[in-house]
Order: C-alpha cells, then sequence, then structure tokens
C-alpha cells in the first residue's frame, strides 16, 4: 500500500474519529440532561408537599360541612419568593389554572401572612392579580396554562415534564407536580431552569459533516507535507551521497544523517546491492584468471605437441603426440563448452522462473534414464527411495536437472563395478531434503569444501584429468544455491568408521 493511500486512510479514520467523538459527547450531554430533569422531578415533588403543608388554608364553610384546604396566595407568594433563583423560576397555579404566584415576577419579597390584616390581605392579592394580568390569561388574552402543558397535567394529578430548545442554543428544562390535599388537587407547582447550550443545536448535521471533512483534510495536508517534505531531503542526501561515491570510484553510498532519516533503510539496501555487485565484480575478475590458467595448460600442451610432431620422423612416437594431440582439443571443447553452459546458468539464474516442480518425479526419470545408459553389467545400479512427500519446489525444472544429473554421473565415475547408487528424497515440514549415495572410495580428507570450487578435480589415476573440466560441482552449487537452498559433501561411514562411499545432500524449500 503506497504512502498517499495510507493518508487518505487515516484521514478518513480522523474524520471517522471525530464524528463519533462529537457522538460520544451528544450521549454524555443527553445522560447529563436525563440526570438533571431527574433531579427536578425530585425537587418539585418535594417542593409540591411543602407548599401542600405549609402554603394552603381551610376554604371558608360552603354550607355542605365540606372542609377542603385551597391554596393560601400569601404564604404561596412568600414561600415562591424564597424558593426563586437566578437561573430556577417558580410558578404556582391553583385548582383552577389561575397563576397564584411567580418568582420572575416579585418585586420585594411580601410580607409574612401573619402580619397582614385582612385590608393589606386584600391589597397584596389584588396587586399580585395586576402584576400577572388577569392571572389567568397572558397579555395577548392566551390563558397562561396553555403554555405549560406540565402544568395542565400536574392538574389532572399526574407529574408532567417539558424539554424545550431555545433560539439561543440553551435548553429549558420545565417540571410541574400537583399540590395535593390527600389526593385532591389544590394546584400545580412548575419548576423551570434553563442548561447550557444543547449538543444538537451547537453540532448540527451539516456542521458536524463539515469539522469532520476539514479535520481529514488537515491529517491529509499536514500528513502529505510531514511525508513529503523528508523524502524530499532524504533523496537529495542520497543522490548526494551517490554522486560522491562515484566521483571516487567507490561503491559503497554513505547513511543518511539527520532527524529525519526516512531513507536511510532504503542506504543500507543500496550498499549492500553495491556490496553484491563489488563482489560479484571480484568473482568475475577471479572466474577469468581461473579460465585463461584453464584454457593455458592444454594450449600449451598443445603448442609443444605440434612443435614436436614436426621434427620427429619416429612413427610410433608421432602417433602418440597426435594422440596428445587429440587429447587436448577435446579437453579445450569440453572446456569451452562448460564455460559457455556456465554463463548461460549465470544468465538464467539472474531471473528464476516461479515454475513449480515435481522432484520426485524429475529423479524417478533420471534414474530411468541413467539405468537405460548401464549396457554392461557392471555398471551401477541406479535407485530411487522416497518417502514423506510431495516433493515440488520452485524454480527452473531444467537447471534443476542438471544439478542431479551431474550427481549421478559424479557417482558413477567413482563407483566400483557392480554398485548401487542410491537416490533418496524426504521432506521435513517445508524442507526436501536429497541425497545422492554411492559405494566408491569417498572423499580426501579435507576435501569436503574444495571439490566444490571451480577446476577443482580429485580423481583416480585411472581416470584422466582430461575427461573432466571441474566444474560440475561448482555449477551444482551455483544452480542450488540459486533456488534458496544449499549442497554439501561428506563421506559414509560404516559402524566401525571405515569409508563406505561418498554422499551429497541437496536441501531445497518446499513450494
Amino acid at each position: 500500500m503506497g504512502w498517499w493511500a495510507r493518508l487518505v486512510i487515516i484521514a478518513l479514520a480522523t474524520g471517522v474519529v471525530s464524528w463519533g467523538a462529537m457522538r460520544v459527547e451528544d450521549r454524555g450531554d443527553q445522560r447529563a440532561l436525563a440526570s438533571r430533569m431527574e433531579q427536578l422531578h425530585r425537587g418539585t415533588a418535594m417542593m409540591a408537599r411543602l407548599f401542600a403543608e405549609t402554603a394552603s388554608r381551610v376554604a371558608a364553610a360552603t354550607g355542605t360541612g365540606d372542609n377542603r384546604r385551597v391554596i393560601d396566595t400569601g404564604r404561596a407568594a412568600l414561600l415562591v419568593a424564597r424558593l426563586g433563583e437566578p437561573a430556577v423560576r417558580v410558578r404556582l397555579f391553583d385548582y383552577n389554572g389561575r397563576l397564584v404566584a411567580d418568582s420572575e415576577l416579585r418585586d420585594e419579597p411580601p410580607p409574612a401572612a401573619e402580619d397582614l390584616t385582612p385590608l393589606q390581605q386584600a391589597y397584596e392579592d389584588f396587586a399580585r392579580w395586576l402584576r400577572a394580568g388577569t392571572g389567568l390569561t397572558d397579555a395577548s388574552g392566551v390563558p397562561l396554562i396553555i403554555h405549560l402543558p406540565e402544568a395542565r397535567e400536574a392538574l389532572q394529578g399526574t407529574a408532567g415534564e417539558r424539554v424545550e430548545p431555545g433560539e439561543d442554543g440553551r435548553t429549558l428544562l420545565s417540571v410541574a407536580a400537583p399540590v395535593l390535599d390527600a389526593s385532591r388537587v389544590m394546584g400545580a407547582l412548575v419548576v423551570s431552569t434553563v442548561v447550557r447550550p444543547d449538543p444538537a443545536a451547537r453540532w448540527r448535521p451539516a456542521e458536524r459533516i463539515g469539522l469532520a471533512a476539514v479535520l481529514a483534510l488537515s491529517v491529509l495536508v499536514l500528513g502529505g507535507f510531514l511525508l513529503t517534505w523528508p523524502l524530499e531531503r532524504g533523496v537529495r542526501l542520497l543522490a548526494a551521497s551517490a554522486e560522491r561515491a562515484l566521483r571516487r570510484g567507490a561503491v559503497a553510498v554513505a547513511s543518511e544523517a539527520g532527524p529525519g532519516r526516512v531513507l536511510e533503510p532504503l542506504s543500507g539496501v543500496i550498499n549492500r546491492l553495491s556490496g553484491r555487485l563489488q563482489a560479484q565484480i571480484e568473482e568475475a575478475e577471479l572466474y577469468a584468471r581461473e579460465v585463461a590458467h584453464e584454457v593455458k595448460n592444454p594450449l600449451s600442451s598443445l603448442r609443444s605437441a605440434v612443435e614436436t610432431a614436426a621434427h620427429i620422423s619416429d612413427p610410433h612416437q608421432h602417433k602418440r603426440l597426435m594422440e596428445v594431440i587429440v587429447q587436448d582439443v577435446a579437453r579445450l571443447d569440453r572446456l569451452i563448452s562448460t564455460i559457455t553452459d556456465l554463463s548461460q546458468v549465470d544468465a538464467e539464474l539472474a531471473a528464476i522462473p516461479d515454475d513449480e516442480v515435481d522432484l520426485e518425479a524429475m529423479l524417478d526419470a533420471l534414474v530411468e534414464i541413467e539405468n537405460a545408459a548401464s549396457a554392461q553389467e557392471w555398471d551401477p545400479t541406479f535407485v530411487l527411495l522416497s518417502g514423506g512427500g510431495p516433493f515440488r519446489v520452485r524454480g527452473a525444472e531444467a537447471r534443476l536437472a542438471q544439478v542431479f544429473r551431474n550427481l549421478m554421473s559424479n557417482a558413477r565415475s567413482f563407483s566400483p563395478p557392480g554398485g548401487t547408487i542410491r537416490m533418496t528424497a524426504t521432506r521435513k515440514g517445508a524442507v526436501i531434503t536429497l541425497t545422492c549415495d554411492d559405494d566408491g572410495p569417498g572423499l580426501s580428507p579435507g576435501k569436503e569444501e574444495a571439490i566444490f570450487q571451480r577446476f577443482y578435480s580429485d580423481r583416480p589415476d585411472h581416470q584422466p584429468y582430461a575427461g573432466h573440466s571441474g566444474l560440475g560441482l561448482s555449477l551444482c552449487r551455483q544452480i542450488v544455491r540459486a533456488h534458496g537452498g544449499t549442497i554439501w559433501a561428506e563421506n559414509r561411514l560404516d559402524p566401525i568408521g571405515q569409508v563406505i562411499g561418498a554422499r551429497f545432500t541437496v536441501v531445497l524449500p518446499s513450494a
């Protein structure tokens, strides 16, 4: 995933998180609002009981013997004045829906009801009636109780509530509770307060989307700047370092310095690639020297034989020199063919195909071919032993087959008459192990690693060097390593420690 795609994802995530944070805040505000409403209900119910006990009186006798209690307006006004607060409005209605007292309409707290004469009480009632209009209607003639549905519910005997968003973004909470004489409603007490701005008013849907988009865009722009600037700076430093290294003829590139070392891993990879390139250059130089040395040997022998043959008249010696010339020419031909094949392998291994190769089927076919090539009865017999497959790897099938052909050919050349060469395939987890065992003389002590060097050959005296280039095992190691595997050689020992043959082991990762 590219950096810009990651930035876009981060920006979108920021927008979603900001939206979620606002939603969480809304839920928190709603819980706080519900808690405040519950407190208002409890407080209003307690105040209603207080009014029923301290701000009521027995109504005048009606001749029916019914001692009905009604709200005492004087005491109610005094109690409302004491209970009212700047942030809380308290209103009291009688059972007819008439406003008896309002904490916002008082001028001064009225005197105690017990200190008023009947005339003063009548005056206070009349003045309060004037301040409240008729006590039943507002200035436009609409009954006050119409504006307070919670008060109408309370006059029916049940508690009521109202939540009303204000124009300024604040929320009005209003709770009403009935003032009861036993089970008879004497009036309704309404307590109202205003809380902080409503979350829905502060963050409307369009505003929320806009804020989330702004945050996401800010993260995208800032992230792009913070990413582009150190990358641009790092590229300049890396390019300058590479330019200095090229002018000096060096291969290594200096690591990026400074706090924003975002390209330091890249410079490390370049240095490792450069080191590998340098090693390959040195390997190529060594290979060229080795090839030149190996070619000079048969050429020198060939030149000497040709020059000598021109001055010899003895037919027997002349025939012997011609045999030497033919051997040297054959050796040169094999050497050049092997070197050409090795060059082709280098080119192919630079981009190994990702084909799936069945090693078991390959070995079975190679064993059949080698057995068919054993024309004499003393030729060795090839056997394939396998179990625990499948034995599938990924790579170049032709080159892997070349590895096992070389190993089998090498084992044939060292096997005694009538010997057996065993090809064994086993698997453990994701690792495939293949071995080639022969019954020959084994490896010379200490030569287990040297035999994989180019142009090295360790053969018995009866096998002339001219028949082998010394590149077969080196080529095998090169191909196996290119496929992510390893190869090594060792002697096979009997229970008493005697050498009974050689073993070549190839380990490859499974497909």
